[in-house]
Parts: structure tokens; C-alpha cells; sequence
């Protein structure tokens, strides 16, 4: 996939010899551009309408409309997008999707009847979506990327 180099600002697309050439041939904060823009591209394109499908339908659909693409934190030495929940789109405090999502201990109501617990994975959707696809996410990334440099090469925005 894509990755930032440490000390360098730029671009290197671990395992294509090719594609790091014709990246080098541009300015850093280019490479960096075209980068997000494929990440992104290629979430949306592969990962989001696959969690949308598979999203539990129990508070008709309100999961699979709250998905959005995110960018990843600032980072050093790495850049991307992943995928998560709208900001408001529930209230503050519900956790729900969360536990579908990543699983929860065992529970208990105040009388100390058990109410079980969410098994971790058993309902993951955003997770598995990305997991599932990742030959198809970084396919459609590399082919992202090429298209993005063959655009800046027709602007004439590459040294």
C-alpha cells in the first residue's frame, strides 16, 4: 500500500518499483495529493457500499446511512482513509454499533440477571469490509494513483 517515508515528505507505493519512479518525479506535496485522493477513491468504490450492504437493518437502515469515509489521523508515516459513523447521527452515549462492530464483555442488568454479551466479529461490518477486500482496495488504488499522475502529467504539474 501507500506510506509516507520518514524523513522525506513524498510518497512510496510499497511493491510497485514502477509507480515509485513516476511518483519521485513529483513534488512532495503532489505525491501526497494524488495519494489521498486514491485512498479515498478507492474506500469508496470498494469498502463503503460493501459495509452499507452488510450494515444491521435493526433501526431501519440508520447504520448504513451514518457511514462515512474518514481520513486518517496526521501522521508522520502514514496517510489514508478509513471508514466510520457520521458525527450526530446518534445520540451521545449510544454505543450500539460500536458493539456491533468490536464486541462486548459480558452484561448485566441492576438486578444481576445476566443479559449476555456481543461476541467480538460475529456482527463486524465496517471492519470486514475493508478486511475482505484487500486486494480489490489496493488494486483499485494503484490504478487510482496511475490515473490521478497521468492527469497532472496532462496539466503539466510533474518536473
Amino acid at each position: 500500500m501507500a506510506r509516507r517515508p520518514g524523513s522525506a515528505k513524498g510518497l512510496d507505493v510499497t511493491g510497485d518499483f514502477a509507480l515509485d519512479v513516476k511518483l519521485k518525479a513529483m513534488t512532495g506535496k503532489l505525491q501526497l495529493k494524488l495519494g489521498r485522493k486514491a485512498t479515498r477513491k478507492s474506500i469508496k468504490e470498494i469498502a463503503l457500499p460493501q459495509a452499507k450492504r452488510d450494515a444491521p437493518r435493526d433501526t431501519q437502515g440508520r447504520i448504513a446511512r451514518a457511514l462515512v469515509i474518514r481520513s486518517l489521523k496526521r501522521s508522520r508515516s502514514r496517510l489514508g482513509h478509513t471508514l466510520g459513523l457520521r458525527k450526530g447521527s446518534f445520540d451521545p452515549g449510544n454505543y450500539w454499533p460500536y458493539a456491533l462492530e468490536y464486541g462486548t464483555k459480558e452484561r448485566h442488568l441492576k438486578s444481576g440477571k445476566g443479559v449476555g454479551a456481543i461476541p467480538k466479529g460475529k456482527f463486524a461490518f465496517m471492519r470486514k469490509a475493508i478486511y475482505d477486500n484487500r486486494r480489490r482496495i489496493e488494486a483499485c488504488f494503484v490504478k487510482a494513483i496511475k490515473e490521478a499522475i497521468r492527469d497532472e502529467r496532462a496539466k503539466g504539474n510533474t518536473k
